[in-house]
């Protein structure tokens, strides 16, 4: 064999090998942020909540016409139309985001009671506890654990596992294919 073609050979391994390398660093980092995300999502969902419930993009007053007239205008100069509108639009997203989650709350929660194994509905409780209960929501992470592995009868670290396990499923639910590279 000729010493381009041996090289030609190690040159085309090694950028094989450079390419898997690559796929499994972005599989890695989808399943990172897929994790993360959840995360985030059920970090802030009561506050999510609160927001849709809160957020005004509309006037209270009544507006005639030619005040409507002006403020066209003054929307115009401003830009504060868009501003009304970039509200309106995180308000939808929001809402449709919070349904989602909801849904695939949802779905967990029935695939945890139809469970055999007992551990499932105690599992699903943390998620509950730790992030979906207004009280428990008072309390700062750390009491917060400590208060439902009270709670449940359980250690500290069997409801940071456990939750961490229920996260990787709810991310499915969220996520789909997406989601299950998180048990993969």
């Amino acid at each position: 064999m000729a010493e381009q073609d041996v090289l030609k050979m190690v040159a085309t391994d090694a950028a094989k090998e450079a390419i898997k390398m690559i796929r499994e660093e972005e599989r890695k980092d989808k399943k990172k942020r897929a994790f993360q995300n959840t995360n985030l999502l059920l970090e802030h969902y009561l506050e999510l909540k609160e927001f849709c419930n809160n957020v005004v993009y509309e006037s209270a007053y009544a507006i005639d016409v030619e005040q409507s007239k002006l403020y066209e205008i003054i929307d115009q100069v401003t830009g504060e139309e868009i501003s009304v509108r970039s509200l309106k639009r995180s308000k939808e997203v929001t809402l449709i985001m919070l349904n989602h989650v909801d849904t695939a709350l949802n779905c967990l929660y029935k695939k945890c009671k139809n469970d055999s194994n007992s551990d499932m509905m105690t599992k699903y409780k943390i998620i509950h506890l730790l992030h979906l209960d207004p009280l428990m929501q008072k309390l700062n992470w750390s009491e917060r654990i400590v208060q439902v592995a009270i709670r449940l009868n359980c250690s500290e670290s069997t409801v940071r596992r456990w939750r961490t396990e229920m996260v990787n499923k709810l991310g499915i639910y969220l996520y789909g294919v997406e989601g299950l590279n998180l048990l993969l």
